[in-house]
């Protein structure tokens, strides 16, 4: 009875573990483990799963650029270890990205999982021949469920700005507290509105609401601004606009610049957004 109970045990652990899968997106952060500071490198893994292969594309930002490489590898399910064959990652001290030099690396991440987490937890690996030059990057990445891949972020097609009107209000909007940064009494009955990123490009992502409608979902905060058109009626006695933190970035809170074009007018926000509240700046018509 007792061998057969160990076979059970046995059986069923070698399943639950086969049950897991690296299917999927995955994001998060790699840190060079060398002493001091340096720039992180904000890593995607889009992965593919078939058996014991697994297929798909490193995606990663590091300083103010992208890089995609195509990567194969393997999974063990019981020992739930991801192994990456080489590819190439930008080395953590080029100062220019584009005339910058390259590190050969592998990657050995665990998959681990809990009941609020999916993760996996490793590291990027330079072969032999660089490990003095190239040090291990310690990575960290969480399992995208529903939220959008920050590299489709990077890569929306620009669209045709329209007035945004406001509507009813969606459920989320309600759910953090609205800072009112700023009240600005406009002439326009339009106005323009960019958001950037606050300092350094930490990888912030917004969705930006017109009083209570989603006008911009989930993009990245950066250089490049994030724009609308905002149409400020006379009937209403205010017209909200908000920037909603969909992350922190890796450098918490989630800080932006918002500028704002009332005709020949220029104003110049700070706006700072977490989890608890939303920066918001309530726009009132000059009757």
């Amino acid at each position: 009875m007792l061998y057969k109970g160990m076979v059970v045990l046995l059986l069923f652990f070698v399943l639950n573990a086969q049950s897991q899968n690296v299917n999927g997106y995955w994001y998060g952060t790699g840190k060079v483990a060398v002493e001091g500071q340096h720039n992180s490198y904000m890593v995607e893994l889009k992965l593919k799963q078939t058996h014991k292969n697994v297929s798909g594309k490193l995606s990663y930002y590091f300083r103010d650029s992208l890089f995609v490489e195509n990567i194969e590898g393997s999974y063990e399910a019981v020992t739930r270890s991801l192994k990456l064959k080489k590819f190439p990652v930008n080395y953590y001290k080029n100062i220019s990205t584009v005339f910058g030099v390259d590190c050969p690396m592998t990657a050995a991440l665990t998959l681990l999982s809990s009941r609020t987490e999916t993760a996996l937890k490793g590291s990027f690996i330079s072969e032999e021949a660089f490990k003095y030059t190239c040090p291990v990057i310690n990575i960290t990445l969480a399992k995208s469920n529903d939220t959008l891949p920050f590299i489709a972020l990077k890569e929306k097609e620009p669209e045709e700005e329209k007035p945004v009107v406001p509507v009813a209000p969606p459920k989320k909007t309600v759910e953090r507290r609205k800072d009112i940064v700023q009240t600005i009494e406009v002439v326009s009955d339009t106005v323009q509105i960019a958001f950037y990123d606050n300092g350094a490009i930490d990888y912030d992502s917004v969705s930006v609401y017109v009083d209570n409608r989603l006008a911009k979902e989930k993009h990245l905060l950066s250089e490049k601004a994030i724009e609308l058109n905002v149409f400020v009626d006379k009937k209403t006695e205010f017209t909200d606009i908000s920037m909603f933190a969909e992350n922190v970035g890796t450098i918490p809170p989630n800080t932006a610049v918002m500028v704002l074009y009332d005709g020949r007018k220029r104003y110049e926000i700070q706006m700072e957004s977490d989890f608890n509240k939303t920066a918001t700046v309530r726009l009132v018509r000059k009757k």
